[in-house]
């Protein structure tokens, strides 16, 4: 494999390339700063993936137990207006016997007067 001066990372090339800067600590510096600006471009990018992806999943589960209230909240007024049918039919019965009764006393009173 042959020596290339221009191949990055060897000796040659960072001399080089410290030179453009004036010194090593320049170029130490810009490098180090470089390397910041870098990563938190990629930690913005992944920040907001993450983010949204919080976000959708925040909204499908809101819409979930927005749908299971509004299933509960159902379901507790039809057994409501169900138990509420069933007592006005147990009172109709209630009062028709009421009436029925009433009627075979006031018979039974009539026989045995007439008796």
């Amino acid at each position: 494999m042959a020596w290339n001066a221009d191949e990055r990372g060897n000796y040659a090339w960072l001399t080089k390339e410290a030179s453009k800067y004036n010194d090593v600590d320049s170029f130490i510096d810009n490098i180090h700063n470089g390397g910041v600006q870098e990563g938190i471009g990629r930690g913005r990018f992944e920040g907001a993936v993450v983010t949204a992806g919080l976000s959708l999943a925040l909204f499908g589960v809101s819409k979930l137990v927005k749908s299971g209230i509004q299933k509960y909240k159902a379901k507790k007024k039809s057994v409501k207006e169900s138990a509420d049918a069933s007592k006005e039919v147990i009172r109709q019965m209630c009062d028709d016997s009421e009436i029925n009764t009433g009627n075979e006393e006031a018979e039974n009173k009539d026989e045995e007067v007439s008796s």
